[in-house]
């Protein structure tokens, strides 16, 4: 709730349009985290499954899985 509070004070809540391009962009540009991503495209940091899959149609099946953002634990099928 916090984040699409963020999101919403700084005029980025639903602003982007949810392509494959678009959530590829945020999370490879901009290092942002699945949350953040589906509160800017879709308005709500719950739909994380929806832009992981969007990204996955942008860089191939299980692109999102190997994603990593610089935070937290790093899995093995991250490398």
């Amino acid at each position: 709730m916090a984040i699409e509070e963020e999101a919403r004070d700084e005029g980025t809540l639903n602003a982007i349009e949810a392509t494959p391009e678009n959530v590829a962009a945020l999370r490879d540009t901009q290092n942002l985290r699945w949350e953040r991503i589906a509160v800017r495209v879709l308005g709500d940091a719950k739909q994380t499954g929806r832009v992981k899959s969007l990204y996955d149609q942008a860089h191939g099946a299980g692109a999102s899985r190997r994603s990593y953002t610089g935070r937290g634990r790093r899995f093995v099928d991250m490398e």
